[in-house]
């Protein structure tokens, strides 16, 4: 019997039309930025996760829980009594931990851009820091929270204080004005009154990296140097003394009459100040890692490190430091690859990582090799092709054994590389204002040049013999450029037509992408949008829409078949669907650095929090190409919409062993209907809208896979609506 080969594509018609949510799912290897104790127990932050660490006994410390926040990145951690407070990428989370063990999260307070950095609580009232502004609300209700009132500063997230409900900050009088240290009253929050100000110098003067309130006294950090401020007058800021540090300061504390400084040589210092005139110090640690934050608990000194994840330490003894605990399960994320099961990640300087996804819970490293701020990875024949933006090495890695990664071999023109991309058999670079090499990669590990093409470029995507060049005119206006050219001759390209993007950086292209298989229809993002464009009958390229251009700049894309996801630098995602018509159809919080796409899970990673998984609305479980009999049918299931039963039919035209299952939209399989030797012919099987222990399963969009011997497949859509 004749076979025929099928392309199924699924289309949610409402997909296109409605805005869609993208679901938080885990957060793996984030950055550790900050933490915080209570009694018995410390919550570690790494970006999207929140530790909760025993520390009862200090010779036995040890991770007992650990919390997903979502789709927001932590940057701070704050407790009052049984409230512990989130700072996150849009708003603070509230989270109940009369349960230290396990939080419960119970409310929260939006904040529709930018971190919420730094907090601070008096009795029911919460203090939510953002770069330059300080928020009041009340809290007392969480079920009705207040806003009360802001006050607007001029510094960074972490020159505030608070003391005797005061809150100290730092402000600029106009574009060039003199600087001062002011201070505002917030006994009554609706409207906080400036009661004390002190001149700190003009236009010019450093501006304070961190404020520090301790005993009526303000400690003023200013690159190395500590300054030190009498409060105890409410109205009044006087300055008593200075000292300087050996380096610049990270980050702050004081506990007891020790102050504990971090510096940017990677050491902790511990100062006695109970004589402020004249500090002394008792003693340090040495940690190679730039400290982010110190939380004091009586003998234990609890430290964290953007990139090297957190310690505890004793400091019974300042001469002689003991480390109790160190976790350093935290990464950068960079570039990501996935093929079936297993993705290819960048951990900057911590090496590639090969890592099992096919359990979502849990992913495992199955092995790692040192190539290190990786940009960009492509796959060809069980070998990566790993380069680094402007480097002029493409390295090799075999990976055939994902557990031995082994790189065997580079591809080296000794001038910077601005992209490249593998179609076919062969590997497209650029060469940095130069023109594009070609290299066979029919031997892997040693690919052979073949072609040489000297055009300008330095963006490029190829399809069978269409290749697409992003360019830019070296002359005011600057204009942006997509050239096409027939390729078909690998030794004498043919240019066929360009389009105007439009002038200046803006119009700048940062990605080529594809829409394929069925025509190389294109999407192209630059720094202010993306646009959709086609190739017409006469290969001359044209816009399919208007430009979709918006007010921040993208720096990342990637586009799964379905959607298109831009991000910015400003700690976001925005979706497009593939009519980008419709503009905007929703936001993922958070840094991207890269996107991967596994099943229908999204891949984000970050340069700050590791990496995050989202849920998409559609699902890609089912098989791209899909091959059968011609009389093979699997039908649709009736009723559809149903509830709480349905029958699927389908037919076979010769005996077959057939497996029939139902998987939701996260690709997870819900209930196996069938599994067994069928005859020929017609068979209906009911599913009654329960899963394998027999629980009824949620309304919504669900899949059913028929598989009959080796190579027939073939997957339909029903929707269970309760």
């Amino acid at each position: 019997m004749k076979k025929f080969l099928f392309l199924i594509i699924l289309t949610i018609v409402f997909s296109l039309l409605y805005p869609q949510d993208f679901n938080f799912i885990s957060q793996f290897q984030g950055i550790c930025y900050s933490a915080e104790n209570r009694g018995d127990y410390a919550y570690f932050n790494s970006g999207g996760n929140i530790h909760i660490l025993d520390i009862s006994n200090p010779n036995n410390i040890s991770i007992i829980n650990e919390i997903h926040i979502g789709k927001k990145m932590c940057s701070d951690i704050h407790i009052n009594n049984d409230l512990m407070f989130l700072g996150t990428s849009g708003c603070v989370l509230i989270y109940s931990i009369e349960n230290q063990i396990q939080p419960e999260i119970i409310g929260q307070i939006e904040h529709n851009a930018g971190f919420v950095n730094k907090l601070f609580s008096v009795d029911s009232l919460l203090i939510a820091i953002k770069i330059e502004k300080a928020f009041f609300y009340d809290v007392t209700d969480l079920t009705n929270i207040q806003f009360l009132s802001s006050i607007s500063f001029d510094c960074d997230e972490n020159a505030y204080c608070i003391n005797n409900n005061v809150i100290y900050g730092f402000i600029q009088c106009g574009f060039s004005g003199p600087h001062y240290l002011v201070g505002y009253d917030f006994s009554y929050p609706e409207n906080p009154e400036l009661v004390a100000e002190l001149y700190l110098g003009e236009i010019g003067t450093p501006w304070p990296d961190f404020f520090y309130s301790y005993n009526d006294l303000i400690f003023s950090v200013v690159n190395d140097s500590i300054k030190i401020y009498d409060i105890s007058i409410q109205s009044e800021i006087n300055f008593i003394t200075s000292f300087s540090i050996d380096d610049n300061v990270l980050s702050f504390n004081i506990d007891n009459d020790v102050m504990y400084v971090s510096t940017e040589n990677e050491s902790l210092i511990m100062i006695d100040i109970s004589d402020i005139l004249n500090p002394e110090i008792l003693g340090s640690f040495d940690w190679n890692a730039e400290i982010s934050d110190i939380f004091i608990d009586s003998n234990l000194v609890l430290l964290s490190a953007e990139a090297e994840g957190f310690k505890i330490i004793d400091i019974t003894d300042f001469t002689n430091i003991d480390e109790l605990f160190h976790y350093n399960d935290t990464r950068a994320v960079g570039a990501i690859k996935i093929q079936d099961n297993i993705a290819f990640v960048d951990t900057y300087n911590n090496g590639l990582h090969i890592i099992d996804i096919s359990n979502i819970e849990e992913h495992v490293i199955l092995g790692q090799i040192g190539l290190t701020y990786i940009d960009l990875i492509e796959l060809y024949d069980s070998h990566l092709y790993c380069f680094s933006d402007y480097d002029s090495l493409i390295h090799i890695v075999d990976v055939s054994d994902p557990c031995i990664p082994q790189e065997v071999g580079e591809i080296n023109i000794n001038n910077p590389i601005t992209d490249f991309c593998i179609e076919g058999e062969y590997l497209f670079l650029i060469e940095n204002n130069n023109g594009i090499h070609i290299y066979d990669l029919i031997e892997p590990e040693t690919p052979s040049e073949i072609a040489f093409e000297a055009v300008d470029g330095y963006e490029l995507d190829v399809y069978e013999n269409f290749l697409f060049l992003a360019d830019n005119s070296d002359e005011f206006p600057y204009t942006t450029y997509l050239k096409l050219y027939n390729i078909e001759n690998l030794n004498n390209f043919q240019f066929l037509s360009e389009l105007i993007l439009g002038d200046g950086s803006d119009y700048s292209i940062r990605e080529i992408m594809l829409n394929i298989p069925e025509t190389p229809d294109l999407f192209v993002g630059f720094n202010k949008g993306v646009a959709s464009c086609s190739i017409n009958s006469s290969n001359q390229l044209e816009l399919c829409h208007e430009y979709i251009l918006t007010s921040g700049l993208f720096s990342e894309f990637y586009f799964d078949g379905q959607y298109i996801y831009c991000g910015n630098p400003y700690g976001s995602t925005y979706v497009f669907n593939s009519n980008i018509n419709i503009g905007v159809i929703s936001t993922i919080p958070g840094y991207a650095k890269s996107y991967g796409k596994h099943q229908n899970i999204l891949f984000v990673t970050s340069s700050f929090a590791g990496y995050s998984l989202f849920s998409t609305p559609f699902t890609n479980i089912i098989e791209d190409v899909i091959e059968y009999e011609n009389s093979f049918e699997l039908k649709q299931n009736h009723p559809n919409p149903f509830n709480p039963t349905t029958t699927i039919s389908f037919s076979l035209q010769n005996n077959s062993n057939v497996e029939l299952s139902i998987y939701n939209i996260k690709g997870q399989k819900v209930k196996k209907l069938v599994s067994d030797q069928l005859s020929a012919g017609q068979h209906s099987v009911v599913w009654d809208g329960k899963d394998e222990d027999n629980f009824p399963v949620g309304s919504g969009v669900y899949f059913y896979k028929l598989k009959a011997g080796d190579k027939i497949l073939i997957t339909k859509k029903c929707l269970l609506l309760k």
